[in-house]
């Protein structure tokens, strides 16, 4: 399963509930499957959604990804920008907050 839930959770929720994990793979499979839009901007767009939500753990788990995937920081910071328009000050705050942890003096 893609790595937008920590792994850990997932293993849980496979063992207990294998025939859920299937479907939610399976649902991820589809939505993620860069057909239109890449991988990268489908993480951008997550990484939006995710710091609008003030998933502090998410938004570190999807800056960690992206970097690892060569996103550039200004793509981030563009993407973070978006956030501040659609949610706010707190949150676009809570997100460079979050993003610095995973990034640190590159942001």
């Amino acid at each position: 399963m893609a790595d937008f839930v920590p792994s850990e959770t997932m293993e849980v929720v496979k063992k207990n509930c294998p025939s859920f994990y299937e479907a939610v793979s399976k649902l991820q499979e589809e939505v993620f499957d860069g057909k239109k839009l890449d991988e990268k901007m489908q993480r951008l767009i997550l990484l939006a959604v995710v710091a609008t939500l003030g998933d502090e753990k998410a938004v570190k788990r999807q800056t960690k990804k992206l970097m690892e995937m060569g996103a550039t920081i200004e793509e981030i910071q563009d993407t973070l920008k978006v956030v501040y328009i659609g949610a706010g000050m707190p949150t676009f705050i809570k997100a460079v907050e979050s993003v610095l942890e995973v990034a640190g003096d590159q942001c």
